[in-house]
């Protein structure tokens, strides 16, 4: 089960927080497209922490929840409906 929770740590929030900005940035250097990054004296720079924070708050809360009985990972998803924390409010439609 700790592998199957590794997997899903490294593969899922490691690709879309990690390898694609990174693709997305050396693909757009030495363009006039790249940004500038921003430094600890800019309002850019304390929201972007800011959203950082809850994003890794929000993966916190929904990947190490023990409810579902799985992952997140479609190779390994929950075997229980999810219906606590901040999936509460998520409507799923049975025997549709």
């Amino acid at each position: 089960m700790i592998r199957a929770w590794i997997k899903a740590i490294v593969i899922l929030p490691g690709t879309a927080l990690i390898f694609v900005p990174s693709l997305i940035l050396w693909g757009l250097s030495g363009t006039g497209l790249a940004a500038e990054p921003a430094g600890p004296t800019g309002a850019r720079f304390w929201l972007g922490l800011l959203a950082a924070a809850a994003g890794f708050s929000l993966i916190g809360w929904t990947m190490f929840a023990r409810i579902g009985k799985g992952t997140p990972a479609p190779w390994d998803p929950p075997k229980a409906l999810v219906v606590h924390g901040p999936y509460r409010h998520v409507r799923a439609v049975l025997g549709r």
